[in-house]
């Protein structure tokens, strides 16, 4: 009997238990590079980022010049064969389909580091590396040993809880508004049992001493005082960065006049009496922000107030604005050389810096023409609707010459003279 208690205790001590297999999942962070694409980030802060299973990988990816790819759509899917070796295909809205196990190559996970390895491949996009020098593609996930389980770190939902040096934790602390605020902390962040706690604050009597960056709203209730104890000292910094994530409703959105996707958590800086950012990740599927951070103090869920409507403006700020837009679009349009004029065909997939120059133009046509406004000197598909807009805003000038009515994408003849007339050029 004592030498089974002594067995189990080792067992524990170690991390883990002899258990039936269990599915886990693990989140991704790190990039994939496409020579004919750039970096795609497989945890980006707009959205829900990329998930991998024993049998599947899930969620987007973001890469600023193909847009979101789409790891599990309707008539596809990435499959993991539970060893990391990935097979299916990914569909990108701009791109097509990407094939993670072509001809010559696949894209592998190290079952026990997590690493990423290998290509794959797409018609409209060429070879995407997962392995580059750069890429630091790395998921939590894990090969399945089956018959042991890791032992879960502890949770506690109270505001106040132990965190321990090999296992870590989890303390959450629910506002009064129903919202939530949690820090979890991996295995060895900190060293041996810390106490940590989750206090939350009154925010007119925060901002009172505390005062806000310019056009910033606390969100709702959600200010609150992070502390770390080891014994009876505060700890001022971390082996390894947590995780804090706050909650928070639409309601609390509309009533602060905030626009979501600027949404951040601040901490404030006592040597320097400001607040200052995180850098956030804002998932507005699950009304949730995550950052990670190296130490703790006084914690807040902010963001940048918008702009009264348009219905609402007085006509000097609406003329305030336009100049500004005014102003910003010829700045965009100076970054073309003064002498340069578009005398040669442009067409997908091209690379040059007369592609460049194009992309630079389209962008300051305003939204309506290239709302990506990407600068990236490769024709993509992106560029290419941005073309299409444009020659049927002009369609007179430029479509019907040739009996059109449709843009066609192709920067031909009369596309550069009308851009050139636009120039004035």
């Amino acid at each position: 009997m004592l030498k089974n208690k002594f067995f189990i205790s080792i067992l524990i001590a170690f991390g883990f238990l002899v258990l039936p297999a269990l599915v886990f999942a693990g989140n991704c962070t790190g990039y994939a590079w496409g020579e004919n694409v750039g970096w795609i980030n497989f945890n980006p802060s707009q959205g829900e980022g990329v998930t991998v299973t024993d049998s599947a990988v899930t969620g987007y990816a973001w890469g600023e010049n193909v847009g979101w790819i789409n790891l599990s759509p309707t008539y596809g899917g990435v499959s993991n064969d539970g060893s990391g070796n990935l097979s299916g295909y990914a569909w990108g809205e701009n791109v097509g389909w990407i094939n993670f196990n072509p001809a010559g190559s696949q894209v592998v996970i190290n079952g026990s580091t997590g690493n990423f390895s290998g290509y794959a491949w797409g018609e409209n996009v060429g070879w995407v590396n997962f392995g580059c020098t750069y890429c630091n593609l790395n998921t939590s996930w894990r090969k399945a040993v089956p018959g042991v389980i890791p032992i879960l770190p502890p949770v506690s939902t109270t505001g106040q809880g132990n965190v321990y040096e090999g296992m870590g934790g989890e303390i959450r602390k629910t506002f009064e508004s129903g919202q939530l605020a949690k820090v979890v902390f991996p295995s060895y962040s900190i060293k041996g049992t810390v106490v940590v706690k989750i206090e939350p604050k009154d925010k007119v009597e925060v901002i009172k001493t505390n005062p806000l960056p310019q056009n910033t709203q606390i969100i709702g209730d959600l200010v609150a005082d992070f502390t770390a104890l080891s014994g009876d000292k505060e700890l001022e910094k971390f082996e390894k960065e947590a995780l804090i994530t706050f909650t928070y409703s639409d309601k609390q959105i509309k009533e602060a006049r905030v626009d979501e996707k600027t949404l951040k958590i601040y901490w404030w800086d006592k040597s320097t009496g400001i607040w200052k950012p995180l850098e956030s990740k804002v998932n507005t599927l699950t009304n949730t922000v995550t950052a990670y951070t190296i130490h703790f103090n006084l914690f807040a869920l902010m963001g940048g107030v918008k702009e009264k409507p348009i219905t609402e403006m007085t006509l000097e700020k609406i003329n305030q604005l336009k100049a500004q837009l005014q102003q910003l679009l010829e700045k965009e349009v100076a970054e073309i050389l003064a002498d340069y004029k578009f005398t040669v065909d442009l067409k997908y997939s091209q690379k040059s810096d007369d592609v460049r120059y194009l992309q630079i133009f389209l962008k300051a046509q305003g939204p309506e023409i290239y709302p990506e406004g990407i600068i990236s000197g490769w024709f993509g598909p992106l560029t290419k609707k941005a073309v299409i807009r444009f020659q049927e805003k002009y369609a007179s000038d430029i479509l019907t010459p040739w009996g059109l009515t449709k843009g066609t994408g192709f920067v031909g003849k009369t596309t550069r003279a009308k851009i050139n007339e636009i120039l004035g050029r």
